[in-house]
């Protein structure tokens, strides 16, 4: 969303952009399951892995309109660091935690609630921005010079919010409009998405201090046979 409607960039460079991410999380996860094997310690991977997700969504937060790709890519690429670092170690944790016999309840379980926390949080973030872009938008346009304002009332009077909330995140549609509206309207959507990655840095926060509490057990070394 913020590549495309603040960046102006394609769906394509949009999607590229998340390759470091998905390669940094591969990556990240593959050498922290070979040291988890070799170590047989898990909670300090759980820990850094939530510090770096916090310093990921700091990083988001701190975009603003006119910042390069390599500010967001930076970004996706801290984030994908921290959930390589924490994500299957989760999955561990609670596998390690319960018998042989609960083991496939378990996992069930963590894909369960990470679908509802995914579905939730997508609800909760979107209505953020929807809510914030409502007011950014008139803002940035209310603040553009008096000619400005002037020829766009007299083409046609006050501005339909929504349409250009619809419009930031359709190429078609953004190159319909007036030039001196396009900034206004992607600056606006930037401010939007700026509250949107504050949202998120007190969600990752509590998940790093909710690691901190969770105990090391040891992990098994046989595998249980069948009652």
């Amino acid at each position: 969303v913020y590549a495309q409607g603040v960046m102006g960039v394609s769906a394509t460079n949009s999607g590229m952009i998340l390759v470091p991410q998905s390669l940094a999380m591969i990556l990240t996860s593959i050498l922290v399951g070979l040291l988890i094997s070799r170590t047989g310690r898990y909670r300090p991977f759980l820990i850094l892995g939530g510090v770096v997700m916090v310093a990921g969504y700091l990083l988001l937060a701190n975009l603003s309109y006119g910042d390069s790709q390599w500010h967001l890519t930076l970004a996706m690429i801290v984030i994908g660091l921290g959930l390589g670092l924490s994500m299957q170690v989760y999955t561990l944790v609670v596998q390690n935690a319960v018998s042989r016999r609960e083991l496939g309840t378990a996992t069930a379980a963590i894909q369960f609630f990470r679908n509802i926390g995914s579905t939730v949080g997508t609800a909760v973030l979107g209505t953020v921005m929807t809510a914030s872009m409502s007011t950014a938008i008139p803002e940035k346009i209310a603040a553009l010079p008096p000619e400005r304002l002037a020829a766009l009332q007299s083409t046609g009077g006050e501005v339909d919010t929504s349409t250009l909330e619809n419009a930031v995140l359709d190429p078609s549609a953004l190159a319909k409009l007036p030039e001196f509206l396009v900034d206004p309207v992607r600056g606006g959507l930037s401010d939007a998405m700026h509250d949107v990655f504050l949202t998120a840095v007190p969600f990752a926060v509590l998940a790093l201090v909710l690691s901190l509490f969770i105990k090391h057990v040891q992990l098994r070394e046989t595998v249980e046979t069948a009652d």
